[in-house]
């Protein structure tokens, strides 16, 4: 659940001493839990610290699956399970993208591999919250459809640990272990984000087998546009927009919904992939090009124009 309730400031008590990046006091006014619990009436201060070596570890690996970072994560005892949390800092245009969880909480060494798997879902939920930006907008906050917040990282979880390589099992294992079919009605029930992440994780596999076969893909190149869509090529599978790096690890970078605008048919989003970026809407008028608000930006092309495995010019 997504909580903001008023402009987000960084609070230093006054007359003492600075507290270091490894253990400070931070006033959470925006953040997604993964566990539902109940709402608390204003922002909350917590306490935190560096995490544990194997934690971060974990995150590191994400962030090079996920083609994202600049995330910092921090160990808390005043958070009941896991929190994506977004601070701005005075005087920058660039927020503070933080994870928190609690250390009794998450644990990724009481058995080996499935607790490293249970750690990987959990993270990739909270890299989903900042992907997708339900942090930043008070008209996201208040939206009717805060489980749909939940219901996307979920999906978000299952695509990226499919290409991390886990099985269904695996995959599934956080929201198994964390979620319930009772929680509040701001949180999906556990049924549901267990549906999603497999449908995340089914759609990855089918990605892995689809992306060799020229048939089956349709292929879209933007021009530059932004520092994350700067000459890619994009592969449109389903209603994902996927990018492969140079090992071919498939990047889930956005979405497609059918457009409410008269020319076009379709509407590309695409989410902010570092600190500095915003997210960005395009849309395809159908006749090979797609636009922006400021004019084409880029081409569609079929396969029959263009392979998954060739560069763009």
């Amino acid at each position: 659940m997504c909580r903001i309730f008023t402009p987000l400031i960084v609070v230093w008590v006054i007359f003492s001493p600075l507290p270091t990046r490894a253990d400070e006091t931070i006033d959470v006014m925006a953040y997604c839990q993964y566990v539902a619990e109940t709402v608390k009436s204003g922002p909350r201060t917590i306490r935190v610290t560096d995490p544990e070596p194997s934690i971060k570890e974990i995150l590191g690996i994400l962030e090079d699956t996920t083609a994202t970072g600049g995330y910092e994560l921090k160990s808390s005892s005043d958070v009941s399970s896991a929190e994506a949390i977004v601070l701005k800092v005075a005087g920058s245009n660039v927020p503070r993208r933080l994870i928190v969880y609690n250390p009794g909480w998450l644990q990724s060494d009481t058995v080996p591999e499935e607790g490293r798997w249970t750690v990987k879902g959990v993270l990739a939920h909270e890299i989903g919250h900042h992907v997708h930006s339900h942090l930043l907008s008070w008209e996201q906050s208040q939206s009717v459809d805060r489980p749909d917040f939940e219901l996307k990282a979920d999906y978000y979880t299952g695509w990226i640990l499919s290409q991390m390589g886990a099985n269904l099992e695996q995959a599934k294992l956080a929201v198994t272990k964390f979620t319930n079919n009772k929680p509040p009605p701001s949180y999906p029930p556990k049924d549901a984000r267990a549906l999603m992440v497999e449908s995340g994780w089914t759609h990855s596999e089918a990605y892995k087998i689809a992306k060799n076969y020229r048939s089956t893909t349709k292929l879209i190149l933007f021009s530059p546009l932004s520092a994350h869509t700067d000459g890619r090529l994009y592969i449109l599978f389903g209603n994902d927009l996927i990018h492969e790096n140079e090992h071919g690890v498939a990047y889930l970078m956005g979405n497609r919904e059918e457009s409410d605008r008269p020319r076009y048919v379709w509407t590309y989003k695409i989410p902010p992939q570092t600190q500095n970026e915003m997210p960005t809407q395009i849309w395809d008028d159908t006749k090979g090009k797609v636009w922006s608000e400021y004019g084409v930006v880029g081409d569609v092309m079929m396969p029959s124009v263009m392979t998954h495995t060739e560069s763009p010019k």
